[in-house]
């Protein structure tokens, strides 16, 4: 046996996501990307020398996937020709008419059918993967409870779709508690999208792999995958991020105080992507804060002027530089002010976004200027 173990790990691909934000064209290219970026990440693993391959979940977005997309997973998953591991999740769960029970599986592709605990020994390894199936879009139950049986002398994995302590659980749930005195050498998780640092538990490492490929701001960053070594001998478990796509969705705040006009607020806009050295690659929302003019209105700008994917902004502006003369003015456009003041001062974000522009609004409309 093999002194060490390289595991790839990833997951929650989401392929065939709809980009229903997106034009016909562009989601149709997305989705191309998609498969590219997916088989490009098993040539990774095999590059990287890893031993084997574990994927957690929710591959597929659906069960309704192009047959071009589930022809070209499989195929690149034959053609990686290590051995793969796939825990179904609740987007593509294993039912006897979905994707993975209506087509013969390549030799080296194991994809685990049933709710219950099982395992699987690569005896060339000496390595024991255990794993379980969504068999429904829910899994009320906790997938560790009815207990398993470890391989004594191999390297023991789990690869598992699940949310960990969730007080109203849905998805397979599994305590920290249960890991901790699991026996796991490495448990691969699925089914949380954020990066976040690898767990120790007792004597288990345990990470979700987060989103592998950015589909919407609620993805930040780059997509990624890990990659784990595991040391037979010493136990030791490393765990090392590896970046899948080349694409990125990000948010920025920028503080625009004191802009007196639109093109102030772009030259801050503008600022900001430099400093960060935003292009092609990046889709970005910008949320604009801070006390301006009322005279500044929030600009329409394509994201072609910053050399940007896509560029959405987003005002969080008080439109009150000078408000001082607004707090005394007798005209309706004091009355205006006085009567928003308690909103623009709100601690509800919401609620300020709303009088700010309505104060705006108002302003212009009562000067005789041009609100859009």
């Amino acid at each position: 046996m093999k002194s060490s173990i390289r595991i790839f790990h990833t997951g929650d691909f989401h392929l065939d996501s709809p980009f229903s934000c997106l034009d016909v064209k562009t989601s149709d290219t997305r989705r191309s990307e998609h498969r590219k970026i997916f088989c490009e990440s098993l040539s990774r693993a095999v590059d990287d020398g890893c031993d084997l391959i574990l994927i957690s979940g929710d591959l597929f977005d659906c069960g309704y996937v192009s047959v071009e997309t589930v022809n070209t997973v499989f195929s690149a998953l034959e053609a990686c020709k290590l051995p793969v591991f796939i825990s179904p999740g609740n987007h593509d769960p294993y039912t006897p008419n979905g994707i993975y029970a209506k087509r013969a599986l390549p030799k080296n592709v194991h994809v685990f059918s049933s709710e219950a605990l099982s395992r699987v020994d690569l005896d060339a390894l000496g390595v024991s993967v255990h794993g379980y199936a969504f068999t429904s879009n829910r899994y009320f139950s906790n997938p560790l409870s009815a207990g398993y049986t470890l391989k004594e002398g191999y390297i023991n994995l789990l690869c598992a779709h699940t949310e960990l302590d969730e007080a109203i659980p849905k998805f397979a749930p599994i305590n920290r508690s249960q890991l901790k005195d699991s026996g796991f050498e490495y448990a691969a998780l699925g089914h949380d999208h954020i990066h976040r640092e690898p767990c120790v538990a007792g004597s288990t490492t345990y990470s979700y792999s987060g989103f592998a490929v950015g589909r919407s701001f609620d993805e930040l960053g780059f997509g990624r995958a890990l990659e784990i070594t595991v040391d037979r001998e010493t136990g030791c478990t490393e765990v090392l991020p590896v970046t899948l796509s080349d694409k990125r969705y990000m948010i920025e705040r920028v503080d625009v105080s004191g802009a007196d006009s639109t093109g102030a607020i772009l030259e801050k806009i503008g600022d900001m992507i430099k400093e960060k050295q935003y292009g092609r690659e990046t889709s970005l929302r910008v949320i604009v804060s801070g006390t301006i003019s009322p005279d500044a209105a929030l600009p329409s700008v394509d994201a072609e002027r910053f050399s940007l994917a896509l560029l959405q902004i987003e005002d969080d502006t008080i439109p009150l530089l000078d408000s001082s003369y607004l707090e005394n003015d007798i005209t309706l456009k004091g009355a205006l002010y006085r009567g928003l003041l308690e909103k623009l001062r709100s601690e509800d974000e919401y609620e300020r976004r709303v009088a700010s522009e309505a104060l705006r609004i108002g302003l212009c409309a009562l000067e005789g200027k041009s609100f859009l």
